[in-house]
């Protein structure tokens, strides 16, 4: 064999090495985390988050608390990279991704973060979580206004809330609102959330814009079970008076 192999051959097997090296560095940040939220385990916590997330079954049961101090510990340290170029395994894995990558968007040049981790999404808890917390959106409305109405047209439950939760986060003002009574009429899926989440964008637009809400009520080409829903949503809020309780009483679908 000639010199030149033995030569290639060793620098093979540094790249291997090398690469391993990586590989092991970045299990052991991932495993660190996982045994870290393990020992972190509330029983109590777990039973209720597994009756308010019915579809979830790899919850461990920590509170948010715990999960935002792992996300922060994360940030700083620099490691936050290789925590997220991992497909996580339990509820909780996603919501420290979730809080890390929401903070890294600063700017609609950051959106394939946001992209990359939407498959992650498969749960309410999840959702709203990631989209209370990308405040890189509200000082970039205009450049994420395409990006979110993309979701608003998907056939996936989850994306479909994921887009609206984005409306009713950041896109309730004045300038949208036309565009949110238009979303309502077009909407059409049959997912749960995604109805829970439309009920929900009503129920504020009341909230913050009241008589053109009424207006829009009298109209609205929403199906009935999530124009009933916003209505009870309108309901049970601190909002209504007596005169807007017996007009929304008159309002529902029979």
């Amino acid at each position: 064999m000639t010199k030149q192999y033995h030569v290639n051959a060793k620098k093979s097997i540094k790249k291997i090495e090398v690469f391993l090296s990586v590989l092991y560095t970045y299990n052991m940040i991932y495993q660190d985390i996982q045994q870290e939220l393990i020992k972190k385990k509330d029983i109590k916590y777990q039973n209720f988050m597994l009756k308010s997330i019915p579809n979830e079954d790899h919850l461990i049961g920590v509170r948010m608390n715990i999960l935002k101090q792992m996300a922060n510990f994360l940030i700083q340290s620099e490691r936050w990279q290789e925590y997220i170029s991992y497909i996580p395994f339990y509820h909780e894995e996603k919501m420290i991704q979730a809080l890390i990558i929401a903070k890294q968007v600063k700017s609609f040049d950051d959106v394939r973060l946001i992209k990359n981790f939407i498959p992650q999404i498969t749960n309410w808890a999840v959702c709203d979580c990631f989209c209370t917390y990308l405040k890189g959106i509200k000082n970039n409305q205009l450049a994420f206004f395409p990006f979110v109405q993309a979701y608003l047209n998907s056939t996936r439950e989850f994306e479909v809330r994921f887009g609206l939760v984005l409306l009713l986060t950041y896109y309730m003002d004045e300038t949208h609102l036309c565009f949110i009574f238009q979303t309502l009429d077009r909407f059409s899926h049959k997912g749960y959330y995604a109805k829970m989440a439309a009920a929900w964008l009503l129920s504020l637009c009341y909230v913050k814009f009241k008589n053109e809400t009424n207006n829009y009520l009298l109209r609205s080409k929403l199906d009935s079970e999530t124009f009933n829903k916003g209505i009870q949503k309108m309901i049970e809020s601190n909002y209504v008076s007596k005169e807007a309780y017996a007009f929304f009483r008159g309002l529902k679908r029979h």
